[in-house]
């Protein structure tokens, strides 16, 4: 049996779709950054000859583990990478920044000669126009939609063969009315708005939708999205990429884990903090994320 970690997210769950595709049954264990300790362990525990990880952003700790067991493993993202790769380890690294996991799983098994039929590669489409953030269409809407409103197990089934434009047409009705819905929400939610240089950046408290606030509030450079206490999001609309920022905070003693690709970020702080020093670890991290811009060539 192969197992397959992903990121239990849109992106995550395409990765692992795609993976079954190419490779046959796997056994799945999908996981949120919250639990990515608690989920890693598990694989391992389970001692697999042969396993894939899609769509975690791994620290150097998770990489060394992970390179000091005695199975095989491919380590398929797209999130840039925070330490040097080994060239050769039991450990297989497919990195690719410009894509996202679902499309760089498609890039990989693509190199290798494997058949992909239209609906895999439109699977794959999709699930890169949300996770990059181009948003080109509405059908990568929808299928987000789709995979918070039914949960994992039940989009896994409905796109297990690939892309399904009839389960799209199904949820087209309930997708356009759920945008009115979050757009009250996030008109009632808690915001603060300020300037740093020249950088227009919003605050907002919300547990719900957010990867929908940078559309609903289009004119900002930067948004720190504060979910809860311990969790935050960040996201930029400009040419300033988060990746040394990131690195910075990964540093942090407050910090649990990080993860970014180039415009867009997540922030899970310990467990163990008070409210207090909460507050205090925010204020730090966007000091740190408008201070250390990195501008690409």
């Amino acid at each position: 049996m192969i197992y397959n970690l992903t990121h239990y997210d849109l992106d995550g769950i395409c990765s692992a779709i795609l993976i079954r595709y190419f490779l046959g049954e796997t056994k799945i264990i999908p996981t949120g950054y919250n639990k990515i300790n608690e989920n890693f362990q598990n694989l391992l525990n389970r001692n697999p000859s042969h396993a894939i990880i899609t769509d975690l952003n791994f620290n150097a700790q998770m990489i060394n583990t992970l390179m000091n067991t005695n199975g095989k493993y491919l380590y398929i993202d797209h999130h840039k990478s925070n330490f040097k790769l080994p060239k050769e380890s039991n450990v297989t690294f497919y990195i690719k920044e410009k894509y996202c996991a679902a499309a760089n799983t498609l890039k990989y098994f693509k190199e290798k000669g494997k058949y992909i039929s239209d609906e895999i590669k439109q699977l794959a489409y999709y699930a890169n126009d949300y996770d990059t953030w181009d948003l080109k269409t509405d059908e990568s809407q929808i299928m987000n939609f789709i995979f918070w409103k039914r949960g994992f197990n039940e989009f896994l089934e409905m796109f297990k063969n690939g892309y399904n434009e009839k389960i799209i047409q199904t949820f087209r009705p309930d997708f356009y009315v759920e945008q009115e819905n979050i757009k009250k929400y996030l008109e009632n939610s808690k915001k603060e708005e300020f300037m740093y240089d020249e950088c227009k950046c919003l605050v907002i408290y919300t547990s719900q939708y957010i990867n929908d606030v940078t559309l609903f509030y289009p004119n900002y450079d930067y948004y720190f999205i504060i979910a809860d206490s311990k969790k935050m999001s960040v996201r930029t609309k400009v040419d300033y990429y988060l990746a040394s920022a990131f690195r910075t905070l990964e540093d942090l003693n407050e910090i649990e884990v990080v993860g970014c690709h180039e415009l867009a970020g997540g922030i899970n702080l310990r467990k163990e903090l008070t409210e207090e020093q909460c507050t205090a670890t925010w204020l730090k991290c966007m000091d740190i994320i408008l201070t250390d811009k990195y501008i690409p060539f």
